[in-house]
């Protein structure tokens, strides 16, 4: 028997082929086309298969025969067979099963065992709740108190807050009130208090907290306002010094600052103060500082950036101009400040007519 799941697309090797003379000689080179191979599900009459793939020969006779989903839809019995000419008959017995069984017996599933019917009788939760309140009462038997200590909690938890829980929860509520009074249990001291917090012993709590609290002491504060102080005094250096006037929400904030300031007599470090004080003339000497003094490498053995700044620029055609080149019919080279590495080429042609240089590349 195999087995297959409902709706799933198969393939199932069927065979022996035997050769219809001998009955023992595999034939493995049958044409087994979709008309050949015959379904009949739960008894009902043979039809071809819905699957328009012929079977092909794996090996000794045995052919490997696609099945669709709609081949495997029907749940029960499945019955392939194919009588092929000049071969003996050959037929399978399949047993369809539905996902669930199928993944637990060749998967990670789990059956599904949910109890809905008692005696025919369909059950619900609390059916069941009640059949086994009534088997406790006849047995004497104690629910274990863990489950009583759950449920004492939360009857206490309502009562003392006064809520109402929606009725699908209340009626589990109930089922389990009905088994502690069923059974006798009495929920352990130490967990029913649990819930029975008085707003005297939140305030203590409270009060308690605020004693562990760790409050910033003044030289913390004092060393907290100085970074402030030394901050606000560069601002105000800065806004002396350009004229400028801050919106009126940003000069409240700078008022408060410089009274800060004022009140602890703080004065900015001098290294801070001076920043924002540079001149035109200190600016024009940096400058001419950055043209007459300082040097630059020439640039190196690569392509030239197709985004150059003004300084590459300046770089690349001062090489062209300085360095050694030689022109060939076909290569311009420049070569580096020594004169024996190229590293920068460009292709050159002439037709006669027109004279062409390509574009600058790297070396050699």
């Amino acid at each position: 028997m195999i087995y297959v799941k409902q709706s799933t697309a198969v393939a199932l090797l069927i065979g022996p082929f035997l050769d219809e003379t001998d009955g023992k000689t595999p034939e493995t080179a049958l044409t087994i086309a979709q008309a050949d191979v015959r379904l009949s599900k739960n008894g009902g009459n043979m039809a071809q298969k819905g699957e328009a793939t012929s079977c092909t020969h794996d090996e000794l006779g045995y052919y490997t025969c696609p099945l669709s989903t709609t081949d495997t839809g029907t749940l029960g019995f499945l019955k392939l067979m194919v009588h092929e000419s000049g071969a003996l008959p050959v037929w399978v017995d399949v047993e369809v099963l539905t996902a669930n069984v199928y993944d637990t017996m060749f998967s990670t599933d789990q059956l599904d065992i949910n109890v809905t019917h008692v005696a025919g009788t369909s059950q619900t939760g609390n059916d069941n709740g009640a059949d086994i309140n009534a088997i406790l009462e006849d047995t004497g038997t104690t629910i274990p108190g863990t489950i009583t200590t759950i449920d004492g909690n939360v009857d206490s938890i309502l009562v003392d807050t006064s809520t109402t829980i929606p009725g699908t929860i209340a009626t589990v509520d109930v089922n389990v009130d009905s088994i502690l009074a069923d059974t006798g249990i009495t929920i352990p001291a130490q967990i029913s208090g649990l819930n029975n917090l008085s707003s005297g012993e939140a305030n203590a709590a409270c009060d308690t907290a605020l004693t562990d609290y760790d409050a910033a002491t003044g030289t913390e504060l004092a060393a907290i306002y100085a970074k402030i102080d030394t901050i606000e005094g560069n601002v105000d250096s800065i806004l002396t010094d350009t004229g400028v006037t801050l919106p009126a929400s940003i000069a409240t904030v700078d008022g408060n600052v410089d009274s800060i300031l004022t009140d602890t007599g703080t004065t900015l470090p001098a290294q801070l103060s001076g920043l924002n004080n540079v001149s035109t003339a200190e600016v024009n000497a940096q400058v001419l500082d950055v043209l007459n003094v300082d040097t630059y490498a020439e640039p190196g053995q690569g392509i030239p950036p197709a985004s150059p700044t003004i300084r590459q620029m300046l770089h690349y055609l001062y090489k062209m101009l300085r360095n050694k080149k030689e022109q060939t019919a076909t290569v311009l080279s420049l070569y580096d400040d020594a004169g024996t590495t190229v590293d920068q080429k460009a292709s050159v042609s002439d037709d006669g007519t027109t004279f062409t240089k390509g574009e600058i590349v790297t070396g050699p």
